[in-house]
């Protein structure tokens, strides 16, 4: 006759997956422990690690050892050895695999120190995992639904019936006393197996583990009574097995008792309640109501400050908890805002805080709520004042509508609680208050001291002169910051110099050209890794940005600096002040530090050429006119701001012409030289800390500028705020109004040179063999021109590297040079000649042609006024050939012939090949009548 199963066996087998939701959410709602805070307090098993298996090495039939590598609250990863010891049943089931992502309990877990930390690993320590497992791990691929093992929903510990090989002999000893079980209650499913053999097997394993239960719970009866504990709240041993299967199953999501919070009577208090049509749901329901929104009211355990996000909004955490998860985590929740930061909850630790419409969602693996903008309402209850309230509201309304400039239906994240709210919050705080064991009758002293000191270690806003390597937590912070310089270290990482105006006692500070020597040591360095380093490459000098999640360490020379990963970064804009409280310090702060600046250099004054007297420093606004940067000899500009004085050389120059008395040479030296390297002749600067003095070596009276401070500043033409350039611009203009009745004609006057050997009437005449002789006078017309477009005729070059820039671009990518300081704007264009007899050459019209001299250098596309005077330079010798380009360009029939008028050419020619190939340039021309 067949024997009847046993009813353990039954209730012991489940579908592969099938795992009581409540179990699940105990695993992803423990919170995570840090290995290095494992190292300086030991484990705390009520928490868990969260990670990836790197190497997975079976050691024997019942063990198993792996590399893990564990990421903690903050980011940083660590290496750490895992120790697995299982029954056969388990071991079958538990399967890890390289790469695969787990979440794993410290429930049971050893720690064993090493003299030495292992290869591979970063801590001095491993984990053993012999008493029981309980973990979640994912397989990478296909197979990517998440696996569970709990091995503690058995009675008692996990034995395999050998030693471990782990434990010392003590604790060989003390598991040689506890009861061998060969079956453990499992969460996957096992192969099933009938028969006789089988059911025996089942009917004595349950009466094992019934004897070992009763046996678990005289000793931790007999514990708590030798603690004062009374222990007869706990429930007698039942014979049941569904019973003992329900019991072990709550132990499993309980911590040790040890370390739970035991709530007294009050804890008879129900969580959760109905407000007509509004239900309100206990917070330790949340995670079954996963993706629905729910009303919820808890207590105010921790609340972040508002931070505006990437996308401009405002947020900020809540943490809350109720009767329902009081022996749990508490349940966070974002809330966000978009308009005003005061429409975010912000209660005050231990008020309550009535929230609507959060939804449930998940993140990082835990179930957290979300209160999204223009959705989420809430209200604050006050135990003081027995009352609700909103918090301040400072100058945002109360409602609003969401269109522009306020239009719209109102909409107002507030709402007014009736009074069923308000008796609900009442009894809510009175549990708080026996659960928290204050005085009953002085609520304003149990609100008080139900604030944690969480905020202690949770990483917040700091400046720079707060913040520090050793500073909790561990040296993070976020700071609001303005940028000065960013550089590429390498194809990953970029070195972000910034400031917020304050500094550290013992800061270093840096030194750079690019800010000035009184700033330095108020700049900190920060590099920028992965996610923040791809945000760097954007960054500009003069912006501001709010950089989360920093870390303050020290380098490998004893100063500090900072490190940034993750790309938590927000670029704020100046306008953003009024509503970013930590913007407008930093702008305050730098306003007072240029306030000092200007202090200090309020005794060198502005003032005009004229007025200028030899060796006194002085401010000055002024026009380049020309810039000197010859190999082996001393950089120099040629400036002028339209003034006379009587000690200025005259120049005969073509660029100088109508300018007697009114051109002052600089000498250049340190980093002033920049600006002859890269000089964009006309335009307009302030130069600081200029002096005039005799020159012996020039023989003349001239100015210098040195140092490492910028002290040559361009300036926008466009910009009507600056007094000293308008007073420029109306000096030049008078100065121009001068010259014209000396233009008698817009035609350069023709460069007369006894070595200019023609006029010849055909190229072929030209002696191009004699390579002694290097100008020429020719008889041609123009017949074509090269660019198409005359606003194309121009180039950018960086003086820096000497490299020719492309027309999409506005910086020299491989200098770095996005201030453009060393852009150099060079014209070019070619003209096509034509003899009587039909032959041709190709002649340049480059920057040094006479005809260009004493023109503005400037983008022709973008400068009309520039494009203007160079159109007037050019077009006579060109005749109608612009109006043929229009055609080609414009798609028509081109109907030309080459019957333009004829020129007398000045022309250059240089060798650029040694078999007397010759290139030609214009230096003047003249029409023929």
């Amino acid at each position: 006759m067949k024997r009847a199963s046993s009813p353990i066996s039954a209730t012991t087998k489940r579908s592969k997956h099938s795992v009581p939701d409540s179990d699940i959410f105990s695993l992803q709602d423990a919170a995570e422990q840090d290995p290095t805070d494992m190292s300086h307090h030991g484990v705390d098993q009520t928490k868990c690690i969260n990670g990836s298996f790197q190497s997975v090495r079976t050691r024997s039939e019942h063990k198993i050892e792996a590399m893990a590598c564990i990421t903690d609250t903050l980011g940083e990863k660590h290496a750490m050895k895992l120790c697995f010891e299982l029954n056969n049943t388990h071991f079958s089931i538990f399967d890890p695999r390289p790469l695969d992502q787990f979440r794993l309990s410290l429930r049971g877990a050893k720690v064993r120190h090493a003299s030495a930390i292992p290869p591979n690993c970063t801590v001095p320590f491993f984990l053993v995992f012999a008493e029981g497992l309980h973990i979640s791990w994912t397989h990478q691929g296909a197979d990517s639904e998440p696996k569970y093992l709990n091995t503690w929903l058995a009675s008692t510990p996990n034995q395999t019936g050998v030693d471990s090989w782990y434990c010392s002999q003590e604790e060989r000893h003390d598991l040689s006393q506890t009861p061998n079980l060969t079956e453990s209650q499992e969460v996957l499913e096992t192969s099933p197996n009938s028969g006789a053999e089988s059911d025996l097997k089942s009917a004595r394993a349950s009466k094992r583990k019934q004897k070992a239960e009763a046996k678990r719970q005289k000793r931790e009866a007999l514990q708590q009574a030798n603690c004062g504990t009374d222990a007869s709240s706990r429930p007698p041993p039942s014979d049941n097995t569904n019973q003992l299967q329900s019991d072990n199953f709550a132990s499993s999501q309980s911590p040790p008792q040890s370390l739970i919070r035991k709530p007294n009577e009050h804890s008879k208090f129900k969580a959760g309640f109905r407000s007509g049509p509004n239900i309100y749901t206990a917070i330790g329901d949340a995670p079954k109501r996963f993706t629905q929104y729910l009303h919820l009211t808890g207590i105010v355990t921790d609340v972040s400050e508002p931070k505006p996000t990437r996308k401009g909004d405002w947020s900020c955490h809540v943490q809350i908890m109720d009767p329902s998860n009081y022996s749990f985590e508490n349940f966070k929740i974002t809330c966000f805002t978009g308009r005003h930061k005061e429409w975010l909850p912000h209660p005050k630790h231990g008020e309550l805080l009535l929230l609507r419409d959060i939804k449930v969602t998940e993140f990082n693996g835990t179930i957290c709520g979300v209160g999204h903008k223009n959705k989420l309402r809430w209200a604050a209850y006050s135990p003081l004042k027995r009352e609700f309230h909103h918090g301040e509201l400072n100058q945002a309304p109360k409602k609003e509508g969401l269109g522009p400039g306020g239009s719209g239906v109102p909409f107002s994240p507030f709402f007014d609680p009736g009074p069923l709210e308000l008796e609900y919050c009442s009894g809510l705080f009175d549990w708080w208050q026996g659960v928290t064991q204050k005085a009953e009758n002085d609520s304003a002293m149990s609100v008080q001291m139900a604030e944690k000191s969480y905020r202690s270690t949770q990483r917040i806003h700091r400046l720079i002169s707060e913040a520090g390597p050793n500073v909790p937590p561990s040296g993070y912070f976020d700071c609001t910051v303005e940028i000065l310089r960013v550089y590429t270290t390498s194809e990953s990482v970029r070195t972000l110099y910034a400031t917020d105006y304050t500094r550290q006692e013992g800061m270093m500070g840096s030194q750079n050209n690019s800010w000035p020597p009184s700033l330095s040591e108020y700049v900190l360095g920060f590099e920028m890794w992965d996610g923040a380093a791809q945000i760097a490459k954007d960054m500009r000098p003069g912006e501001y940005y709010l950089i989360n999640n920093a870390r303050m360490r020290f380098t490998p020379h004893g100063q500090i600096e900072a490190k940034v990963v993750q790309n938590k970064i927000v670029r704020l804009k100046e306008d953003d002040f009024a509503s970013n409280v930590y913007l407008k310090a930093l702008l305050k702060r730098k306003e007072a530090w240029a306030s000092k600046e200007s202090k200090s250099e309020q005794g060198v004054p502005y003032e005009l050429v004229k007025d200028v007297k030899e060796g006194k420093f002085f401010n000055c606004t002024v026009e380049l006119l020309h810039a000197s940067c010859e190999p082996h000899q001393t950089p120099h500009i040629y400036v002028t701001d339209y003034t006379t004085h009587p000690r200025l050389p005259t120049l005969n120059r073509p660029w100088s012409a109508g300018l007697e008395g009114r051109i002052v040479k600089i000498a250049l030296s340190d980093e002033q030289i920049h600006i002859a390297k890269s000089p964009n002749i006309g335009s307009y600067y302030a130069i600081r800390k200029l002096r005039l003095r005799h020159s012996a070596t020039d023989n003349c009276f001239r100015g210098s500028l040195g140092g490492h401070e910028k002290l040559v500043v361009a300036l926008n033409s466009k910009r009507i705020d600056n007094e000293h350039l308008n007073g420029l611009l109306r000096r030049r203009e008078q100065w121009t109004h001068t010259q014209q009745p000396y233009c008698t004609d817009e035609r350069p006057r023709v460069v007369q040179t006894s070595r200019m050997n023609g006029p010849f009437t055909r190229i072929q005449d030209v002696p191009l063999s004699n390579w002694d002789i290097g100008l020429y006078q020719l008889v041609a017309r123009v017949v074509d021109f090269h660019p198409l477009q005359l606003c194309d005729a121009f180039y950018q070059r960086c003086s820096l590297c000497d490299g020719v820039i492309p027309d999409s671009r506005r910086a020299c990518f491989k200098c770095e040079d996005f201030e453009r300081e060393h852009i150099q704007i060079v014209y070019q264009m070619y003209i096509l000649i034509q003899d009587e007899e039909g032959e041709q050459i190709k002649v340049s019209i480059n920057d040094k042609c006479p005809l260009l001299a004493g023109l503005r250098r400037a983008h022709l596309r973008d400068d009309q006024v520039a494009f203007r005077e160079f159109y007037a330079r050019i077009t006579p010798i060109l005749g109608n050939l612009e109006e043929m380009h229009e055609e080609l360009t414009s798609g028509k029939t081109v109907r030309y012939s080459a019957n333009g008028p004829l020129f007398c050419l000045d022309l250059e020619t240089w060798v650029v090949a040694p078999e007397a190939t010759r290139a030609f340039s214009l230096n003047n021309y003249e029409r023929i009548p």
